[in-house]
């Protein structure tokens, strides 16, 4: 039953010109199995707690969150090099 407050996605549009044609190639695109590979890059990117999906895609979700959610450098950060003087200054405070 249509519903005005319901605004169908563009995408839905290009599966077919009738609610039926829509349906059922919506549904043949969800049952095709994904390969090998493509099972075995989620698996690695979940054990990873890392976004599957192209860059576009998380760089999407990277300013939607305002923080990044890509690969980070793994350890410490790296010390800030300090001026002597600074040290000195405050040990003799």
């Amino acid at each position: 039953m249509p519903d005005p407050l319901i605004t169908p996605h563009p995408a839905l549009a290009r599966l077919g010109r009738t609610p039926d044609e829509r349906r059922r190639n919506h549904r043949d695109r969800v049952k095709q199995a994904a390969g090998a590979a493509e099972i075995e890059a989620i698996r690695r990117h979940v054990q990873h707690q890392r976004i599957y999906g192209p860059d576009r895609f998380r760089h999407a979700i990277e300013r939607k969150v305002g923080r990044k959610v890509g690969p980070q450098k793994v350890g410490r950060p790296k010390k800030i090099a300090r001026d002597p003087a600074d040290l000195i200054e405050k040990t003799r405070l």
